[in-house]
């Protein structure tokens, strides 16, 4: 089966990551894959390297933080897609899979060319990262239910994004590691070696993420005479740095606190780390909870939304009440009980592997790609088991 995924864009965050282990294993069930970008970048490059074919089409989006710029991004869309039509036809296409709720190009393809369409939904949108529709929810809606399938990240996603779009809607969790690479994840935590216990906070550096909040949590800890460090794992706006590292350094914690940027294997970082945050109110699904979690990593994450489906209070992290003083509890419990904090770890890691391996997730995914398939109108082309 061939099948032309579309991607919104060009770095290797969250979705991208997931996106890019998707097409790997589906590979494995014989799923041809081909991706249409916005344009080239480090995504590119390593679809590149995986020998996958891709289209550099500068499609927009239809959420956005300027919704006074609809008009032009919709003249944008029309413009691109004789040359997008031209590439699906070339490529012998048998089904459109939109990899973000905030690009609507895919389901106008699909409709076009009476191709077969999945949705993959991985964000809230207004509430994650402040986006508006560009033609109201109504629009959104009814072009969702017009997907042969939906896949939320998360049961908060379905719940909030699709709880008025037609059925079928399926929740698949992302994966975030291969089973190998989990079994070569060290479960123990690092040797202390007389050093503070590490925290480590891993995402792009925006206020929604919440660093602002671990830095006054550490600061509350060291006024209490605990002793602990913090990595700032990330990358982002300038303003948002520059604000952070002022506030690191009028709350006296520049001797504790490392920015290590923008971190292409976080891995690297949850293995130098005791705990890791995740201070976010609003995670569809949290990728970062996940791969903490296969680290053998506890997590104190924020009691909201993705966030509190991915962690079991008291059993494989803790979940905080979003407070600053709630926060800090929680770090200074995982720093007053070392074995406890690392059997959170371990039963953190044996539920990545029950839930959140790559494998499992393109196994999920495929089952709902070939039940839509052979449920379409091109059933009879091709055999369907």
């Amino acid at each position: 089966m061939k099948v032309c995924f579309v991607t919104h864009y060009t770095h290797l965050y969250g979705a991208n990551k997931s996106l890019l282990s998707l097409i790997d294993k589906l590979q494995d069930h014989s799923v041809e894959p081909f991706v249409l970008v916005p344009s080239t970048g480090p995504i590119t490059d390593k679809l590149s390297s995986l020998g996958v074919q891709f289209y550099s089409l500068p499609h927009k989006r239809w959420m956005s933080k300027a919704p006074w710029k609809a008009p032009a991004r919709l003249v944008a869309n029309v413009s691109v897609l004789p040359f997008a039509v031209t590439k699906i036809l070339k490529w012998d296409i048998d089904l459109i899979y939109t990899n973000s709720s905030v690009i609507p190009i895919g389901a106008v393809l699909a409709a076009l060319l009476s191709l077969p369409h999945v949705w993959h939904i991985r964000e809230f949108g207004q509430r994650d990262f402040g986006l508006h529709h560009d033609w109201g929810k109504s629009l959104f809606q009814t072009l969702m239910s017009r997907a042969d399938a939906r896949i939320a990240v998360s049961e908060a996603v379905r719940q909030r994004v699709l709880s008025d779009v037609q059925p079928p809607t399926y929740v698949v969790y992302n994966g975030v590691t291969s089973r190998e690479r989990l079994d070569q994840l060290n479960p123990k935590q690092k040797e202390s070696g007389g050093k503070p216990f590490t925290f480590a906070i891993v995402g792009q550096i925006s206020p929604a993420k919440g660093q602002k909040q671990a830095l006054q949590a550490l600061h509350q800890l060291r006024q209490e005479g605990v002793e602990a460090r913090l990595l700032v794992a990330g990358d982002g706006a300038a303003e948002h740095l520059e604000s952070l590292d002022q506030l690191c350094q009028s709350l006296g914690l520049d001797d504790v606190v490392t920015f290590l940027g923008y971190v292409s294997d976080p891995f690297e970082v949850y293995q130098q780390a005791d705990a890791v945050l995740m201070c976010s109110p609003h995670e569809a699904m949290g990728r970062v909870t996940a791969e903490a979690m296969a680290a053998a990593r506890p997590v104190i994450g924020y009691n909201n939304d993705g966030t509190a489906e991915l962690i079991n209070d008291e059993q494989n992290g803790l979940l905080y009440d979003g407070t600053t003083e709630g926060l800090a509890d929680c770090m200074r419990r995982l720093i007053e009980e070392p074995d406890w904090t690392r059997s959170l770890g371990e039963n953190g890691q044996k539920k990545v592997r029950s839930k959140f391996t790559n494998e499992t997730y393109a196994k999920k995914v495929y089952n709902v790609i070939e039940e839509v398939w052979c449920n379409g109108k091109n059933m009879t082309s091709r055999s369907c088991s």
